[in-house]
């Protein structure tokens, strides 16, 4: 009766987008509280408050970052709303439930024989406390709405893949365009949807590629106008030193698992003895499959990695979004992944692919020598484990003095 239920529940078209969505308002809803504007929220709000904003301002970057789609955004918002900053973080929570659906739909496309895997990879995206800046400062939305036009691209290729209707690739184009218009990693858009097409889809002709390069060139061509020609631009401090790139990538990584598993300065220390017994779960795991590799002979393996088209397409992508940050923010300490959350947004996305893609095989791995529903039992209770460790992250970032990561300000210092 109940695995019935089960099964109706993941096959009924509308039940899991519904839970997921209660689920991103559940854990998110805390952003509400003990909140407001940070440092360049409040640039931008005293700009639209004094009568400067125009197009020309739209076009003008901020810190680097070149937004007019934020910009307008944060514009109407105020119109609308005044200084309160409950509005704004609505808008953060609906983006991210427009990502998080998405990306379940993407998910879904690139799991299709498997009911519960695209669910729970969105799950571990949606509620994933790595990424707590992007929805609680509210200028850092600029990020989560460059992924939505990314997802839009991504989906609307695919389904054109599947079905060859010509509109769906006309959206899935216009949508590119958009993705480098909110934040600098965007630029990354036309390498994303390269790497999905050539792994994912396994479309090896140029001919539906290309296009794509129309957009990015006249993203290029509107950037180059409105702020290197305007002399907004600071390429003095990009740096190509290919060993720093290097260790940029590798902290990125290391970042990425050592967040989602809900370290954080803003945590209590009962958190944090939480995160450190599910970092030791995890390792040893990742114990355990590094002897199943070595001490098998290769045709007795099961495919750890799952299908390595996959694998490449995320790893790929996550390497170049952390090669990016340390060719643009080299001025900025390598342990930057392990404070700032806003940097992890897109590999995390990327990354929570990439866990899906193995888990089935890990599972097989296990079933090997442990009683299969025992071990899934184990495996539910580390996944429950985790949202418990990211929904007391959340409250209490939300709660604490300082809801931004990295250094904590001198007036919360002891003296």
């Amino acid at each position: 009766m109940i695995s019935k239920a089960l099964d109706g529940f993941i096959e009924n078209k509308y039940w899991p987008v519904v839970v997921l969505v209660c689920f991103v308002i559940l854990f998110w809803h805390p952003i509400f509280i003990n909140n407001e504007f940070f440092a360049d929220d409040t640039v931008i709000l005293g700009a639209i408050r004094d009568g400067q904003f125009s197009l020309k301002y739209m076009l003008t970057p901020h810190n680097d970052h070149f937004m007019p789609l934020f910009k307008g955004i944060f514009f109407v918002v105020y119109k609308l709303f005044g200084r309160s900053i409950i509005p704004c973080m609505a808008v953060s929570i609906f983006i991210h439930i427009l990502n998080s659906i998405l990306f379940f739909i993407l998910c879904k496309m690139i799991f299709p024989d498997r009911k519960w895997l695209p669910f729970f990879t969105a799950i571990f995206f949606s509620l994933n406390s790595s990424f707590y800046e992007v929805l609680h400062w509210f200028i850092v939305v600029n990020t989560s709405m460059s992924f939505l036009f990314l997802l839009l691209s991504l989906v609307f290729l695919h389904r054109y893949s599947n079905e060859k209707k010509t509109w769906m690739y006309v959206v899935s184009l216009v949508s590119s365009f958009f993705i480098p218009m909110g934040f600098t990693l965007g630029i990354l858009g036309i390498a994303f949807i390269y790497l999905y097409a050539w792994f994912i889809l396994k479309i090896r002709s140029i001919k539906i590629y290309a296009p794509y390069i129309l957009p990015f060139l006249f993203f290029a061509a509107f950037y180059v106008t409105f702020v290197v020609l305007a002399g907004h631009s600071r390429t003095g401090v990009y740096s190509m030193n290919i060993l720093d790139i290097a260790q940029y990538v590798l902290m990125g990584f290391f970042g990425a698992w050592f967040k989602s598993m809900g370290f954080s300065i803003a945590a209590t220390p009962q958190t944090t003895i939480l995160s450190g017994l599910l970092a030791l779960q995890l390792i040893f795991v990742c114990y355990f499959l590094l002897f199943y590799f070595f001490l098998n002979r290769k045709d007795e393996r099961v495919q750890i990695l799952g299908d390595r088209n996959i694998m490449w397409f995320c790893l790929i992508s996550a390497a170049l979004c952390y090669a990016a940050i340390g060719i643009g923010r080299s001025q900025l300490s390598k342990d930057v992944f392990l404070y700032w959350g806003r940097y992890q947004y897109f590999p995390v996305a990327f990354l929570s692919i990439l866990i899906g893609n193995a888990a089935l095989p890990i599972f097989q791995v296990f079933a090997k020598i442990f009683n299969r529903r025992r071990l899934f039992v184990f495996f539910a209770v580390l996944f429950i484990f985790f949202l418990i460790i990211q929904f007391a992250v959340i409250r209490q970032k939300s709660l604490s003095s300082f809801r931004t990561e990295g250094a904590l300000p001198s007036a919360d210092l002891p003296v």
